[in-house]
């Protein structure tokens, strides 16, 4: 398990990003595309590469579109990440999975119960289902 050193522009984009929080970084993102007409996402990806990109993405996305992006990634692929449905739609309030739901439908043109449907069975799929409804 060897450290990798960070870079100074790595180091800076850290200290910056950690000194805010989430509301803050939203700000900080929509103030980045009126600025400079380009979008801090889009500008972080192109700079940025792998687990340290994937971690700054992170923290510049708002949480439930966050939540969104995770269950998708959990429901789509090889495999089904049960571990993460489970820790994110039983730890969320009903406001905020009805939050969730609404940003996975339109970002992903399904919604969260039809691709819990097709990808989980049994019991598992009872209670994701229970928990996307109990909104």
């Amino acid at each position: 398990c060897g450290s990798q050193t960070l870079t100074e522009t790595e180091a800076e984009i850290i200290s910056q990003l950690v000194a805010i929080n989430n509301e803050q970084r939203q700000s900080t993102k929509s103030s980045f595309t009126t600025q400079y007409g380009q979008n801090l996402e889009d500008e972080l990806k192109s700079e940025l590469g792998g687990e340290f990109e994937e971690a700054v993405v992170a923290l510049i996305t708002a949480p439930r579109e966050y939540d969104a992006k995770s269950l998708r990634d959990a429901l789509k692929g090889a495999g089904t990440d049960e571990t993460t449905l489970i820790e994110i739609l039983v730890t969320r309030s009903n406001d905020e999975i009805e939050e969730v739901k609404a940003i996975y439908e339109k970002e992903f043109d399904s919604t969260l119960e039809e691709d819990i449907q097709g990808d989980t069975s049994g019991y598992i799929r009872r209670l994701l289902v229970s928990e996307v409804n109990a909104g």
